[in-house]
């Protein structure tokens, strides 16, 4: 016999077997039992993995699970259970007593995990959303920014180049619509640079021509009286006595009649310009010789003239006379430049297809205002006696009449830096 019965508020499990004799006599009985209590239960509970409480016939909990899991009286028809947060499935397994009546149920909870699976997949789903909305904020942020950024540059590339800044370039930075609408920037940028370049050369050669028509007459009218005032003086410097009063009078006379002859003697150089020349020309020839000559001139000021070349054979095509007058021009202004110790240096090279000759100093520089005018005629940036405002006058239409130009640009450190830019011509076009 096998079954359970209630003793007290616990219920037992007992099992009796009947003993024989070797005759086959009955002779007693084994009975065995154990009580099912908490450690019995938390062995069932350990070996199926749930949570089980013990009811009695009416459906009130006899013994409770482990845990704080709260058991109110049950009807029987219920399914699940709610408890300390918990949702558990419940299935009822009733045991009977001898004679066939239930005596109680066992009542096995399994927890539900449906619940946790969804808050699980819940918050995974949620992060996956945000992380698909963060990377497509960032990537139109990305895309926006790569494609407004051009935009950007080409509009301000534009203001700046309808301001009349047309040495600006705008930058390409990509190979699309944009990048082209830019490069065809860059090159109408280009095209209204040369033009004006153009313009200005135009204005300024027809402002020369003006002025050495102009200054031709004048110069021819003066040159003679001043010619013969300057006889005059020197005869009547000769007849009067060293002790004269009036000596010194007629040396300064003279002096400032002599300078006036010097600026009659420009006059006429620039506006009689003959046309170049043109002959093979050893450029570090002539400059050495031309340097040589100012070294000597220097007076005990402390310039050091260095010359440097870039090429093997800087043989080029001018009139040797004319560029001989245009190297000493600048080297002499570049000494003029420089007060106490200084340095000069004249470079020749060669840049894309022109030939290029650098006289750079590190004297007390020119003005950015005064740039633009050095190359006028009369303009001087030198103290009062101390030049005619023709010589660079000279140099600008000598290198213009050799199909270059000439530029006058501030030194990195200090002091200015003239480049005289002309174009290189085969050989065999002067043969």
């Amino acid at each position: 016999f096998t079954g359970i019965e209630r003793e007290g508020d616990l219920y037992v499990l007992k099992a009796v077997s009947p003993v024989y004799y070797d005759q086959g006599q009955l002779i007693g009985t084994i009975t065995t039992g154990t009580t099912m209590d908490r450690a019995f239960i938390g062995r069932m509970e350990a070996l199926r993995g749930v949570k089980i409480a013990i009811l009695d016939e009416r459906g009130s909990p006899v013994l409770m699970p482990e845990g704080d899991v709260k058991i109110p009286f049950l009807s029987g028809k219920e399914d699940s259970l709610e408890s300390s947060g918990s949702r558990y499935m419940l299935m009822r397994l009733p045991f009977k007593g001898q004679g066939g009546r239930v005596l109680g149920s066992f009542l096995i909870m399994k927890e539900d995990s449906l619940p946790s699976i969804m808050k699980r997949a819940h918050l995974r789903v949620a992060l996956l959303l945000g992380l698909l909305c963060l990377s497509s904020v960032t990537v139109t942020a990305l895309m926006l920014r790569r494609v407004l950024m051009p935009v950007k540059g080409l509009k301000e590339g534009a203001e700046l180049i309808g301001k009349g800044e047309f040495s600006h370039r705008i930058p390409v930075t990509t190979r699309d619509e944009i990048g082209s609408l830019a490069e065809v920037f860059n090159r109408m940028a280009e095209n209204l640079q040369r033009l004006r370049e153009m313009q200005e050369r135009l204005q300024h050669s027809e402002r020369l021509a003006s002025i050495g028509r102009f200054t031709a007459g004048i110069a021819h009218e003066l040159n003679n009286p001043i010619a013969n005032i300057i006889g005059l003086l020197r005869l009547i410097d000769r007849e009067i006595d060293d002790k004269s009063p009036l000596k010194e009078d007629i040396k300064m006379v003279l002096s400032e009649a002599g300078r006036c002859g010097n600026i009659v003697r420009d006059l006429l150089v620039y506006t009689r310009q003959s046309k170049p020349r043109m002959e093979p020309t050893n450029m570090l020839s002539l400059v050495n010789s031309i340097v040589e000559v100012v070294r000597r001139g220097l007076d005990g000021k402390r310039v050091d003239i260095e010359v440097h070349c870039d090429i093997d054979e800087p043989i080029i095509h001018v009139d040797p006379v004319q560029m001989e007058q245009v190297v000493r021009n600048l080297l002499i202004n570049a000494v003029q430049a420089i007060e106490g110790e200084g340095r000069v240096d004249v470079m020749i090279g060669r840049h894309a297809d022109e030939f290029v000759i650098e006289v750079s100093d590190t004297g007390c520089g020119i003005k950015e205002e005064d740039r633009e005018r050095i190359f006028y005629p009369f303009f001087s940036t030198k103290k009062a006696g101390q030049g005619t405002g023709l010589g660079l006058t000279v140099c600008y239409s000598i290198v213009e009449n050799h199909g270059g130009r000439i530029e006058c640009k501030p030194r990195q450190e200090r002091g200015t830096t003239f480049r005289v830019f002309l174009p290189l011509v085969p050989l065999t076009k002067w043969n």
